[in-house]
C-alpha cells in the first residue's frame, strides 16, 4: 500500500465541497461525488471517471427510493407507478424492488415505451439528442425484467411512439385510478408534452412527478422538458405544484396537488423554476 495518498480530506470542507449552487446542503453522495470531480477535473481521460458514475447512479438511485418511500409508505396517495422511457428496465426494476419491498400489493406498474428509441428530435435538441438512441426492443425489456425476478403479473408494457398511444382510448383501456409516482425519461419537449397531457386524469394531491432529464440543454427553460413543464402548468389551471427531492444537474421531482387555479402554488409565482 505504501504511504501515497491520492486524496486527503481537509479538516473543513470549504462551502463549495458541500454546497449546490444554489446554496443548498448536498446529500452524502453529492459530496462525495463533488470532491471526485473537481480531483478528476484537473486530469484528462481521468481513471476514477467511473467511480464517479458510481456515485451520480448511486444519488439518482436513493432519489428514487425516497420519492417512492415518501409515496407507498408515508403517504394517502398510494396509487400506481407509471414510467415513460423505460429503455433497458434499470429503473423500472429498482422501482418495481422498492414498492415490492413496502409490501404494497396493490400498486401496478407501467411502462410506457416506443422500444424504438427517440423519435425525431426539434431542431435545436439535435445538439444532444438523435433519433433512434435509447434503443431496446421489447423482448428485451421484458427478459430484463424476468432476469430480475418481476412479477410480470404486476406490470402492463405499453408499446408505441406517445403520438400514437397517448390518448383517450388507452386511458379507458388502461383504467388507471390514479399514479403515486410517475417517471418521466423521454428527453424531448414533445414527447413530454404528450406524457403530461396522457397523465392530468390520473394526478392526486400528493402524487409526485418525476423528471430525469430536467437538466438537459443545459437547464435552459425554454427547452425540453422545462419549456414542456412550464407550457403544461400554465394550461392545466387545476393542477398546482411544488418543489420535492431532486439531484442537481440530472433530476428533479414535484409534488403535485389538484386545486383552485386561485390558489397559492402557481408556476413561476411560487420561485422554483
Amino acid at each position: 500500500m505504501g504511504n501515497k495518498t491520492i486524496y486527503k480530506q481537509p479538516k473543513k470542507l470549504p462551502s463549495y465541497l458541500w454546497v449546490d449552487s444554489k446554496g443548498k446542503r448536498l446529500s452524502f453522495f453529492g459530496k462525495i461525488y463533488k470532491r471526485l470531480h473537481l480531483y478528476s477535473s484537473f486530469k484528462t481521460n481521468s481513471k476514477y471517471e467511473h467511480i464517479l458514475d458510481f456515485f451520480i447512479q448511486n444519488d439518482i438511485e436513493k432519489a428514487l427510493y425516497d420519492i417512492l418511500h415518501y409515496v407507498f409508505k408515508n403517504s394517502n396517495n398510494q396509487g400506481d407507478y407509471l414510467e415513460f422511457g423505460v429503455w433497458e428496465g434499470k429503473s423500472f426494476i429498482r422501482a418495481y424492488n422498492k414498492i415490492k419491498a413496502i409490501k404494497n400489493k396493490n400498486t401496478r406498474l407501467y411502462a410506457f415505451d416506443s422500444f424504438e428509441g427517440l423519435p425525431e428530435p426539434l431542431e435545436e435538441e439535435k445538439k444532444q439528442m438523435v433519433k433512434g438512441s435509447y434503443c431496446c426492443s421489447k423482448d428485451r425489456f421484458v427478459h430484463n425484467l424476468k432476469k430480475a425476478k418481476v412479477n410480470l403479473g404486476d406490470v402492463e408494457v405499453i408499446e408505441g411512439f406517445y403520438e400514437n398511444t397517448l390518448n383517450k382510448e388507452l386511458q379507458k383501456r388502461l383504467k388507471i385510478k390514479n399514479a403515486g409516482v410517475i417517471y418521466i425519461d423521454c428527453d424531448l419537449y414533445q414527447s413530454t408534452v404528450k406524457v403530461l397531457d396522457f397523465i392530468v386524469p390520473y394526478i392526486n394531491t400528493g402524487t409526485v412527478i418525476i423528471f430525469d432529464d430536467w437538466y438537459l440543454y443545459e437547464g435552459r427553460d425554454d427547452q425540453g422538458q422545462r419549456k414542456a413543464f412550464n407550457d403544461w402548468i400554465i394550461r392545466t389551471p387545476n393542477v398546482t405544484y411544488e418543489e420535492f427531492i431532486k439531484v442537481p444537474g440530472h433530476l428533479n421531482s414535484f409534488l403535485m396537488n389538484k386545486e383552485n387555479k386561485n390558489e397559492k402554488y402557481r408556476g413561476k409565482k411560487n420561485g422554483i423554476l
